[in-house]
């Protein structure tokens, strides 16, 4: 079918073009998170947390917080981007929860302290995901 075809050419533009009905919102972060603070990112009705630690992460979904926004949010893309890899500055989030993350991809625009959310598909609808900071 020529709807088919055209999936193909859609799927094949990469992650550099993102449709407005890819995008599942924005989580910005732009203070420095204190000691004990949580992201918590929504998927498919299940609660993915993670901690910032100003020390050394030591519990599954630590993520370091090096003393500003920016850092912080670098430790955090980089344990949504590879939530099974261990670092120093994250502990891996537990394998259910990863399995969840990876459904959905992670934009970080201009290295920014926002990251943004995005559907893997074309059919995803923005329940998907939800993502907000905790006080």
């Amino acid at each position: 079918m020529a709807s088919q075809e055209n999936d193909k050419r859609d799927d094949a533009r990469g992650g550099s073009f993102m449709l407005p009905h890819q995008q599942l919102g924005a989580l910005a972060l732009g203070t420095t998170p204190t000691n004990g603070q949580t992201v918590v990112i929504t998927i498919n009705g299940t609660a993915v947390t993670f901690t910032a630690v100003t020390g050394s992460p030591t519990n599954p979904g630590d993520v370091k917080a090096p003393g500003t926004a920016l850092g912080f949010v670098t430790n955090l893309i980089a344990a949504l981007r590879r939530p099974d890899l261990a670092s120093a500055n994250y502990v891996p989030i537990l394998s259910a929860n990863q399995a969840l993350i990876q459904y959905v991809g992670w934009a970080w625009p201009g290295s920014s302290t926002s990251i943004v959310p995005f559907s893997l598909t074309r059919t995803s609808t923005a329940s998907l995901a939800r993502s907000r900071a905790s006080a």
